[in-house]
C-alpha cells in the first residue's frame, strides 16, 4: 500500500490517487473526503483531472457516482469542465453517463475561449459526440470568443469531411463568418482540402464570398501551393476569376496576380482560359508588374500571348519596360521591347 507521504493533504490527495490509479485508496477516501470538487495546486478538480487521464474508467465511475460531485467545476487555466475534456477526447460513453447522472447539466457550457463541448468535439472530428450533443440541445452555430469559429469552421479548417457533412445536416450555418470574415469554405480552401470544399459547395456555399480583405475562396487558393485541382473545381463551379483584394499599401491582387507572384505558369494558363482579365490595374501591382518583380519570364510570355497591355503604367508613371530595366531584368525587358 502506498504511504501517506505520497498523498500530501495540501496538494489534494484525490488527484494523486487518480494519477496512480489506486482504486483501493480511492474507495476508502471518497466517503470521508470533505470536498469532492476541490482543485489541486494546478487548478484541476478531481473529475477534470480524471478525464484528462487515459484508461481511467474505474476512477471516473467512482467520481460520477459521488453524491456531492459538481460536473461543472472547471480547471483554472482554460475553464474547461469534464464535458469539454471528454468531448475533445471523443469519450461518448462517459459523456452519456454524465448526462444520465446529471440530466439538467447545461450542454453549451463555455471555456475561457468560448468553446462549447460540441466545438471541442468538432475540433477532433468526433462525429458521434457531435450527434449526441446535438440531441441534447447543443447549439451547432455557437462561435467562440477570439477566433469566432463555429464547429463548422473547425471541421472545414481541418478537412474533416464526415464532421462537415454531419454538421450541415444538423443545421450548421454554411455562411458563418469568423473574426476575419472567413466562411467555412474559405477556411477549407486555405488548406487545400478539396473534398471538404466539394461538400460545402455542393451544399450551397457561396463560392464568391470574400473575407475582410476581399479574398474569395479562389483568391486564397491561388496564394497556396499545389492547389491546381482545387482551383479547377472552383472555376468549374462558377468562381469569379477576377475578384480583387487589396493589401494595406493599396496593392491590388487578383487570383491571376497571386499566380504570378507564386510563379505558377500552369495556374496562370488555367485562370486566363477561364476568363481572368490580364489587364486589371493596381496602384503598384498588376499581373505584368508582378511577373517582372518576380523575374518570371515564362509568366510574361503567357501574359503577352493573352494580350496584356504593355503600355500600362504604375501610379508613379513607370511602364512595364521601365520597371524591367529598373529591376535589371534585362531578358524580360528585351521580351517586352520586342512586343511593343
Amino acid at each position: 500500500m502506498a504511504s501517506s507521504e505520497e498523498y500530501p493533504v495540501k496538494t489534494c490527495p484525490l488527484q494523486q490517487i487518480i494519477k496512480y490509479r489506486n482504486i483501493h485508496k480511492m474507495k476508502i477516501i471518497l466517503p470521508v473526503i470533505k470536498d469532492i470538487n476541490e482543485k489541486n495546486d494546478m487548478g484541476y478538480p478531481p473529475l477534470v483531472y480524471a478525464c484528462e487521464q487515459e484508461d481511467n474508467d474505474q476512477m471516473l465511475e467512482l467520481l460520477i457516482e459521488h453524491p456531492n460531485l459538481d460536473p461543472l467545476v472547471t480547471e483554472t487555466r482554460d475553464m474547461q469542465n469534464a464535458l469539454h475534456i471528454l468531448a475533445f477526447k471523443g469519450k461518448l460513453m462517459w459523456i452519456k453517463k454524465i448526462f444520465e447522472k446529471f440530466p439538467h447539466i447545461p450542454v453549451d457550457s463555455f471555456t475561457e475561449k468560448g468553446n462549447t463541448p460540441l466545438i471541442m468535439a468538432a475540433q477532433m472530428d468526433h462525429v458521434d459526440v457531435i450527434e449526441y450533443l446535438h440531441e441534447k440541445g447543443a447549439n451547432v452555430n455557437h462561435s467562440n470568443n477570439e477566433l469566432k469559429f463555429t464547429a463548422l469552421h473547425y471541421a472545414a479548417n481541418n478537412g474533416y469531411t464526415k464532421s462537415t457533412k454531419r454538421l450541415l445536416e444538423l443545421g450548421a450555418n454554411i455562411e458563418a463568418r469568423d473574426a476575419r470574415e472567413c466562411t467555412p469554405l474559405i477556411k477549407a480552401c486555405s488548406w487545400n482540402f478539396l473534398e471538404t470544399c466539394k461538400i460545402l459547395v455542393h451544399n450551397g456555399a457561396d463560392i464568391n464570398a470574400e473575407n475582410a480583405i476581399h479574398l474569395s475562396s479562389l483568391g486564397i487558393a491561388a496564394t497556396r501551393e499545389h492547389t491546381t485541382e482545387l482551383i479547377k473545381f472552383l472555376l468549374e463551379e462558377g468562381a469569379n476569376p477576377n475578384t480583387i483584394s487589396k493589401d494595406r499599401y493599396g496593392n491590388v491582387y487578383t487570383p491571376l496576380v497571386n499566380a504570378c507572384k507564386a510563379k505558377n505558369v500552369v495556374l496562370m494558363k488555367i485562370l486566363i482560359e477561364k476568363g481572368s482579365d490580364v489587364n486589371i490595374p493596381g496602384n503598384y501591382s498588376s499581373a505584368l508588374f508582378q511577373c517582372i518583380k518576380e523575374d518570371f519570364y515564362d509568366g510574361v510570355v503567357e501574359l503577352i500571348k493573352a494580350g496584356v497591355n504593355l503600355y500600362g503604367k504604375q501610379n508613379h508613371g513607370r511602364t512595364a519596360l521601365g520597371l524591367a530595366n529598373y529591376y535589371k531584368k534585362y531578358d524580360i525587358a528585351s521580351l517586352i521591347q520586342e512586343n511593343l
